[in-house]
């Protein structure tokens, strides 16, 4: 802690009082010119120095994750200096790791404590988050263990990990790629995920076009397992109002039907830590036998039956509906053959602009053409959690 957090311990005791819980980002580099460096140093537990200055200064150190004794020394460092006065969760940042000013990985061509940096290179954010958990676990069963990673590797989800996406660019087509992203690390068994809503290099807050970006980007991030938002902004500003009040009053309605739902995310993390479960599943997984469904490059399941959500992001400007089939054998709609229920007004924000009362088509099988227009009831039945 540097002389701008002269109390930090009164300061986590402040935000845990007003209900606020503490994430701290924590790198694997080491500076030049500190004691903890030194002693890494003197013992051989960095793998390599950076040979460009970049985001991080020059020299910066890189410590050997594999080395069990190494990883052990880290977790004390943050013990120490950040677990032992309250931090509640780790943003494990640059955990690939981190290449500065090369193509290639900075364990290629290093012997690790394991055996070859060439044969091991990937399984580094899997041993340092390990490291972090079995620490937090050592010192403590009074909270659980929650890892941000920029990177994962198979097994990652013993240790707490849920992964983001990374560094992504602030545009249509990468939040186009999240989506089909997200559904395929699913399928590895890995639970959860999560993106930089809005992207993170670089928007514009008061960019029309951006403003329509990040409300569907939030909109689609309002049903991953893990919902939030961050990235780099030109303003320096990304609280829900930087984006106007149009875009507010429709991510304000996104983020109060999450809200809504948390009872129902629970249950499914529940479902997931004891029955081996799934969050954010793509169709294939329910629908095997459906070769449309295996070729769906994005729709995806939120939930489990008998009340899974199959929300269809809207991945290009300009759409202002989207339209789903309802697959032969798929079962009928929840409603059971009655008008459906009216929407919750965030599930009716489909142009941008506030939502008014519109008219809904309501489709039949595959192939057929829409049999009737109704009007929505005017009652609005609940919500429920299962």
């Amino acid at each position: 802690w540097n002389s701008k957090y002269p109390d930090p311990k009164a300061m986590i005791d402040e935000l845990h009082a007003a209900h606020f819980h503490l994430m701290i980002s924590v790198w694997p580099f080491y500076d030049r010119g500190t004691p903890i460096y030194d002693e890494f140093d003197r013992n051989g537990w960095f793998i390599d120095r950076l040979k460009v200055a970049g985001f991080h200064p020059l020299g910066m150190a890189l410590y050997d994750a594999t080395n069990p004794a190494a990883r052990k020394r880290y977790w004390e460092e943050m013990n120490r200096a950040l677990f032992s006065i309250g931090a509640d969760a780790w943003w494990l940042d640059t955990i690939e790791p981190e290449t500065e000013g090369q193509e290639r990985n900075i364990l290629l061509g290093h012997k690790l404590a394991i055996g070859s940096g060439d044969r091991f290179a990937n399984l580094y954010p899997l041993l340092t988050a390990q490291g972090v958990y079995e620490g937090q676990r050592a010192a403590s069963d009074a909270k659980r263990v929650f890892i941000l990673g920029r990177s994962a590797f198979a097994g990652a989800q013993r240790y707490g990990v849920t992964a983001w996406s990374g560094d992504i660019l602030s545009d249509w087509l990468a939040y186009r790629r999240q989506i089909p992203a997200g559904l395929n690390y699913s399928l590895s068994g890995m639970p959860y995920w999560t993106t930089d809503i809005g992207g993170f290099f670089i928007g514009n807050p008061d960019d029309p076009t951006y403003r329509e970006l990040f409300v569907r980007w939030f909109q689609y991030g309002a049903f991953c397992p893990i919902f939030r938002v961050h990235g780099t902004r030109t303003t320096n500003q990304n609280e829900l109002w930087s984006y106007g009040s149009q875009a507010q009053q429709i991510m304000i309605s996104f983020d109060k039907l999450r809200y809504r739902l948390m009872p129902y995310i629970y249950s499914v993390a529940w479902m997931t830590t004891h029955d081996h479960y799934t969050p954010m599943r793509p169709l294939i997984m329910d629908f095997a036998g459906d070769r449309q469904a295996m070729d769906a490059g994005d729709p995806g399941e939120s939930g489990h039956r008998p009340r899974r959500h199959l929300p269809p992001p809207i991945p290009s400007k300009g759409p202002l509906v989207r339209l789903l089939e309802r697959r032969p054998g798929g079962g009928r709609p929840q409603h059971r053959g009655r008008r459906p229920a009216r929407a919750h007004p965030a599930l009716r924000a489909r142009r941008f602009h506030p939502p008014t009362r519109s008219r809904h088509r309501i489709h039949r099988r595959e192939g057929r053409r829409p049999h009737r227009t109704a009007r929505l009831p005017r009652r609005r039945r609940p919500l429920h959690a299962v």
